[in-house]
């Protein structure tokens, strides 16, 4: 497995390469290539080792609905469970097809809480059958 320190990533948004240095978990490095690239630093090595620990643990899952066009994703979800919170991952993509990340870090009452919100109103859905014939 390759060394937390190795792990390299191109320098393209500059304010979040700014507050990632500052607070020590990238520093600056340079590839054989002399491509600018960020190392984990002393809190990013910290960061990744408390990962390392838990990934295993972690699940990815797909919310589908069937459609009249076929299957149809209502939510994508990936949760780490961590020794102080567990890690809520919500994917999206908005109307014009771009991305959505959004982060929450929760106890296990409100990590049960959201799952049972998200599959509750999945099975709620009024679906139109698919047509058998």
């Amino acid at each position: 497995m390759p060394s937390m320190r190795r792990a390299v990533f191109p320098l393209a948004n500059r304010a979040i390469s700014h507050f990632m240095l500052t607070h020590d978990f990238f520093e600056r490095g340079r590839l054989a290539s002399g491509e600018d690239v960020l190392v984990f630093g002393e809190a990013g090595q910290v960061m990744g080792v408390v990962f390392l620990h838990s990934w295993l643990l972690s699940c990815g899952l797909e919310i589908n609905v069937i459609g009249p066009e076929g299957f149809q994703p209502l939510e994508r979800l990936f949760i780490t469970p961590m020794v102080l919170t567990n890690h809520f991952v919500r994917l999206g993509t908005t109307q014009d097809g771009k991305a959505t990340v959004n982060h929450q870090a929760c106890t296990a009452e409100q990590l049960l809480s959201k799952l049972e919100e998200l599959f509750g109103s999945a099975f709620a859905m009024d679906v139109p059958a698919a047509s058998s014939a």
